[in-house]
């Protein structure tokens, strides 16, 4: 009996040797301790900080958005009729970081606001006399620091820049008229 004991679990270790079992539960872990490290490249996480959003109208039929990682610029917008969202769309930097790109905040001859992280668009639109009024955040520019994609939406009519960061935002721009116009960075989440 011992040895048929002995054998049977020398077989069972084997076994479990041979073939092992990740023993975590990935259900009951937190989603940024499943997400892969983030690379060398990438900025310090602790120093990001609320990327503020705020629109001008009515919600449904907004007429233009800003955004900003400075609390006073988004205190004088407010004075000036946008009304701030409730949750930031995620977090960016203030100050240039390892691994970002600065997302520029224009404004056309019509008062509308545009936003930019490519040098190129920056240079077509100052070359328009559209005037740079301030660098709105620093982005992730790399989707491999466990970012969320910072995506660029545009209603041609209103001439309004909309980001989105989730499924809801994306489905929210199509469905009110906006076209995509690409990943600008990568925020992270709130």
């Amino acid at each position: 009996m011992k040895f048929s004991f002995a054998f049977v679990a020398a077989i069972v270790l084997a076994q479990a040797a041979a073939f092992p079992v990740d023993s975590v539960d990935v259900d009951a872990a937190p989603l940024d301790a499943r997400a892969p490290p983030p690379g060398r490249d990438c900025p310090p996480r602790e120093r990001a900080i609320a990327l503020l959003e705020a629109r001008l109208g009515d919600r449904d039929r907004p007429t233009g958005h800003f955004y900003t990682t400075d609390e006073q610029r988004m205190q004088r917008a407010e004075k000036r009729g946008y009304t701030r969202s409730r949750q930031a769309p995620g977090r960016a930097y203030a100050t240039p970081e390892r691994g970002t790109r600065a997302l520029f905040h224009f404004r056309d001859q019509a008062g509308n606001s545009h936003y930019t992280a490519d040098p190129r668009k920056r240079e077509q639109w100052l070359n328009r006399g559209y005037k740079e009024r301030s660098v709105a955040a620093y982005l992730i520019e790399s989707d491999r620091c466990n970012g969320l994609p910072f995506t660029r939406f545009v209603k041609r009519e209103t001439k309004d820049t909309f980001f989105g960061t989730t499924e809801r935002d994306i489905g929210w721009a199509k469905s009110h008229g906006y076209t995509d116009r690409g990943v600008e960075g990568y925020v992270l989440p709130i």
